[in-house]
């Protein structure tokens, strides 16, 4: 059968793969009154206060039933390459480093590091006790030596952005791993999420990890996992995961409706209808996808960055993302998605506000002189501003079309002529006539979508030549604070240097970030304690997940 699971963009490995830095975790630290004597209706009476229903109590036992492509190979966690698949190998295989689920960077295999006074180079420690599945071989240095061979040695891996930062490495002895960076700083190691996989796996039709389960079966129409039970982490509440073969993530969707399966990931954006009190629970995760209004600097109008910013002014996202997107999208005006810890709030400043994009406009030359609710140049009241906007369309994600008509009913609505080109384009192709007129830069707005990644890494967005930089508004001081973020050795100063680079990014505007999209896991009421779920890796507190019993 042909495998039609949701693939992954291969420019998303910068988002999926990469953390957010960071080497601290946070930690978060009711009152009541009653009347006072004379108070209206004050009595001696014992106040009968509302008594919070109590947790149960995890217990052992229970199982998942989740979905995984038809054709799947399972024994290489290396030759992901579906989202589905990607979550399959994250229950079986461990990281060096892994993050949290406000993106920030945090020990897993290696406990912890540090690195010397040039910043390239990095010493890990390799946490002991760590065992593989199946030989009970104990993890060393070198497996994760050998993983990074064999991603360099691969003709065709998922993980090749993953090690490209990688220098020179070594393994002096079984507990130290020794890294070179090309670049100085943390920004690196936000790279090293890659699954390490053991020399043992090669002679084994199952994967072969260190995680939280194993494969213990499969057939020709599931594959079972089971509990680790020498993890070095606690035991998974959760003994047991069946993942059965679906074509699709709709018949994955519909195989839930079914009550075959209890646990399906979509980015579907009507997952909310699954949601049925006590019986199926809908939970939100944070994506590195953002949605972005690019301008094009071909334009004359877009050169100026106050006209970008009215134009940011003028637009309504809350609407967009309720009509459109389901809310399942969150708005920030900076590339670095709202629930990472290195974003502020205050930075969130283009909020729709028709009186002050009027004001602009009017400041930059433009306003409705003969009161046709049209905007017209003040010297030339005959010409009346217009903007073309360049957006996708394809028949497997219309969405974003759809999102574009609505900004653009906007902008009629405040004065604006639009025109709408659509050009074709198909997911993840380089030359679809849409890449060749976002290419030429012949627009004056052009919607698209990019997968930030969380080490702030943005150089590509802004510098002259960046692959990325389709508007061509390059900007040295942009590159050069997000640059600053990575190269930084020290937390502090890395939130110090976020700080500076999204006040930079709001003043010039090269772009506008519009909203970064949310997936969905819809499943079982019955599943408890699951907590914040986070891209990439949804599994990493499933050993505090359990089933409370009907």
């Amino acid at each position: 059968m042909k495998n039609t699971a949701k693939s992954i963009d291969r420019y998303k490995i910068r988002g999926v793969l990469c953390a957010v830095l960071a080497l601290t975790a946070l930690f978060s630290l009711c009152s009541c009154t009653k009347p006072s004597e004379g108070d209206a209706g004050a009595t001696n009476l014992p106040v009968l206060l509302p008594t919070a229903e109590p947790s149960p109590t995890p217990i052992y036992g229970g199982k998942l039933f989740m979905s995984i492509p038809v054709n799947a190979d399972i024994s290489d966690p290396l030759s992901v390459n579906t989202e589905e698949m990607l979550h399959f190998f994250s229950l079986i295989t461990e990281s060096l480093v892994a993050l949290d689920e406000t993106s920030m960077l945090t020990p897993e295999l290696a406990e912890n590091w540090s690195c010397d006074e040039t910043g390239r180079v990095w010493t890990f420690s390799i946490r002991s006790g760590v065992k593989w599945h199946e030989t009970g071989r104990e993890l060393s240095a070198d497996d994760i030596v050998y993983t990074i061979e064999k991603i360099a040695s691969a003709e065709e891996c998922y993980y090749k952005d993953c090690i490209e930062s990688i220098e020179a490495y070594s393994a002096p002895d079984d507990r130290t791993l020794v890294l070179t960076m090309k670049k100085a700083g943390l920004g690196p190691l936000f790279l090293l999420t890659f699954p390490i996989v053991c020399r043992e796996s090669g002679e084994s039709r199952f994967a072969i990890g260190t995680g939280a389960y194993r494969v213990i079966a499969a057939g020709s129409d599931s594959v079972m996992l089971r509990s680790n039970e020498h993890w070095w982490r606690q035991t998974p509440f959760i003994q047991s995961i069946e993942c059965l073969y679906r074509e699709s993530n709709e018949v994955a969707l519909a195989s839930y409706s079914a009550g075959q399966l209890n646990f399906v990931s979509t980015s579907t954006l009507h997952s909310g209808r699954f949601r049925a009190e006590k019986e199926t629970t809908v939970t939100d995760i944070m994506t590195q996808n953002a949605e972005v209004m690019l301008f094009s600097s071909k334009s004359s109008l877009m050169r100026d960055a106050a006209m970008r910013k009215a134009i940011a002014y003028s637009l309504n996202r809350s609407k967009v993302i309720s009509n459109i997107y389901m809310n399942k999208a969150r708005s920030s005006d900076v590339p670095i998605a709202p629930d990472s810890w290195l974003y502020d709030g205050k930075f969130k400043i283009y909020d729709y506000d028709r009186e002050r994009a009027l004001a602009m406009y009017d400041e930059l030359g433009w306003k409705d002189i003969d009161g046709d609710g049209i905007l017209e140049d003040k010297t030339n009241i005959n010409r009346e501003m217009k903007l073309s906007i360049l957006v996708s369309y394809t028949t497997e994600a219309p969405t974003r079309n759809d999102a574009a008509e609505q900004f653009a009913a906007q902008l009629n609505a405040i004065g604006i002529n639009t025109e709408m080109i659509r050009a074709e384009h198909r997911i993840n192709s380089d030359d679809s006539e849409y890449m060749r007129l976002l290419g030429e830069g012949s627009y004056d707005i052009a919607f698209s979508g990019f997968c930030f990644g969380q080490n702030c890494d943005f150089t590509e967005y802004f510098a002259a030549d960046g692959k990325n930089n389709y508007g061509g508004f390059a900007s040295a001081r942009l590159a050069a604070l997000a640059d600053e973020i990575g190269a930084q050795t020290d937390v502090a100063l890395m939130r110090e240097a976020a700080q500076s680079f999204m006040a930079q990014f709001l003043e010039e505007l090269p772009f506008m970030v519009l909203y970064f999209r949310l997936d969905s896991v819809v499943h079982t009421s019955k599943l408890a304690d699951v907590g914040t779920l986070r891209e990439p890796d949804i599994f990493r507190n499933i050993q505090r997940w359990y089933m409370v019993e009907p």
